[in-house]
């Protein structure tokens, strides 16, 4: 599944965002280091970057030319606008397939997202026309393509004892969207960001990404499994912990939300933690703070 967003606005802008387990800087810098844009820039595998100028200066030009190898290529021109390391790019861009298309604004932001980053990127096209024919080139797939690249890119310098780690997303099954949407929020503060399709919601949990799917009651859970879902009370091994600060207000959120507190165990551990589970049957634990810490005692 794609981790790139992307929405429109008006008739004229197109907003993209996209999550890196990496902080701002080395986002930032494999935006306008051409030996790094080289490298990741890529879009659809078997496409490279012979030609890469950037001269990231308010004014500095920009020059990308893509070639698969078989005699095809087309190339990108423009100019930065403005520049402010480690949190945002203003320039401006045309692509020349062969002839230029209308001149794309584009600003990007690069935002602290716990130890990584969000990026976001707002693109304003001249008029709708010019917009829909942008859309119509399915531009998405090869920024993810390359954005992915960017992202291994980035994790390859990390000491890793098994190979490169994944950045870990959370799904959570309800058979109601809004409903479940609804008590994540009023609970733990969750910030539905985008609704990619009518029964997905993508969820901001602060440092993990939620997807909310709604699945209907008595559908299969897996070709690979006889097992239906069902959202009677149900727990499974792997589930998720919720770190919270007031502990005791949580879980009156949790029972005024409609979920339940099952139990919960206050000196058992360095850390109260309560057995709950939300309207839909899902099992999950609420954490409170360490008790040296003066809170959960």
């Amino acid at each position: 599944m794609s981790k790139l967003e992307l929405k429109t606005e008006a008739d004229r802008y197109v907003i993209v965002t996209r999550r890196f387990a990496a902080p701002p800087e080395a986002v930032y810098k494999a935006h306008i280091e051409p030996a790094l844009v080289q490298k990741w820039m890529l879009g659809p595998a078997g496409w490279t970057m012979p030609v890469c100028i950037c001269e990231a200066k308010p004014g500095g030009k920009i020059r990308y030319e893509w070639s698969d190898g078989k005699g095809r290529g087309f190339f990108l021109t423009g100019e930065f606008v403005a520049l402010e390391p480690y949190k945002r790019l203003l320039h401006v861009e045309r692509m020349h397939m062969p002839n230029p298309t209308p001149d794309n604004h584009v600003e990007t932001r690069f935002e602290p997202d716990g130890s990584g980053t969000l990026m976001v990127m707002k693109m304003t096209l001249p008029d709708a026309k010019t917009r829909e024919a942008m859309l119509a080139t399915g531009m998405e797939h090869g920024m993810e393509a390359s954005y992915a690249r960017l992202e291994g890119m980035l994790g390859s310098g990390q000491d890793k004892a098994n190979g490169q780690r994944p950045s870990v997303h959370v799904s959570i099954d309800v058979p109601k969207l809004d409903d479940g949407v609804r008590f994540y929020a009023e609970v733990f503060g969750f910030v539905e960001k985008s609704r990619p399709f009518a029964a997905m919601a993508i969820l901001d949990a602060n440092n993990v990404t939620v997807c909310m799917h709604e699945k209907a009651s008595g559908s299969r859970s897996s070709p690979a499994s006889e097992e239906k879902r069902h959202y009677e009370r149900h727990w499974t091994s792997v589930h998720i912990d919720l770190h919270v600060e007031d502990f005791d207000a949580v879980l009156e959120k949790v029972r005024a939300a409609g979920g339940t507190v099952e139990m919960e165990f206050r000196n058992q551990g360095p850390m109260p933690a309560g057995f709950c589970a939300d309207p839909f049957g899902n099992g999950f634990c609420v954490i409170g703070e360490h008790k040296s810490r003066g809170t959960g005692t």
